[in-house]
């Protein structure tokens, strides 16, 4: 079997940490609608990862509604 590992959705992703050096790199840049698309789609991301986080804290064992 692969071994996936355990995701940290507590931690910023590596997609979030290039998004966030995109949006310094865009400001220096002065590209404000690049800067905007790219607050957009991190702040999506962080909403994603919360939402990640808000269903595993209300199913701790891990297991669906499908029982697996």
């Amino acid at each position: 079997m692969l071994d996936v590992g355990v995701a940290d959705f507590n931690s910023p992703t590596q997609e979030e940490e290039q998004l966030k050096r995109m949006i310094q790199k865009a400001y220096q840049e002065d590209k404000d609608v690049d800067v905007a698309v790219l607050e957009e789609k991190l702040r999506q991301r962080i909403a994603w990862r919360k939402e990640v986080m808000a269903s595993k804290s209300a199913n701790p064992g891990g297991v669906d509604e499908d029982g697996w």
